[in-house]
């Protein structure tokens, strides 16, 4: 690849702003890219700042998803739980007298709670971290 400013000469690298072939003479080294001289400095320099602010960023970010995949796993369980009490209510009052009339609505909840618990789950476990 050569110069995009002098067609004769070849480049040493392209600018990380508009990616035009850059010489020696026309090139800014910025110390994580190169930039056309006078031209591009500034975007290249806003670029950089950007990719740097992402790295320190990406850390938090890590945090964040992983302490959001601890509360969906706590309320997975939480889920699954209050769906297996709200079903052993009406278990325990058929084993001890029969059934109520808001039995059925205790099994409708509960049924609810563990479908919804598994469904959290399982969310839970697809919530993936991104990678360093």
């Amino acid at each position: 690849m050569n110069c995009f400013y002098h067609p004769t000469v070849v480049a040493v690298g392209s600018c990380k702003s508009c990616c035009k072939g850059l010489c020696s003479s026309c090139a800014a080294d910025l110390g994580k890219g190169l930039a056309c001289k006078g031209r591009c400095e500034g975007d290249v320099k806003a670029v950089i700042t950007l990719i740097d602010d992402n790295l320190k960023r990406s850390v938090v970010s890590r945090e964040i998803l992983d302490s959001a995949k601890k509360n969906r796993y706590i309320g997975a369980i939480s889920n699954f739980l209050f769906g297996i009490i709200f079903l052993g209510f009406p278990l325990y009052n058929y084993t001890h007298g029969g059934f109520w009339g808001a039995d059925y609505l205790l099994i409708a909840m509960g049924s609810l709670f563990l479908v919804l618990g598994i469904y959290s789950f399982v969310n839970a476990s697809r919530l993936s971290r991104p990678s360093k």
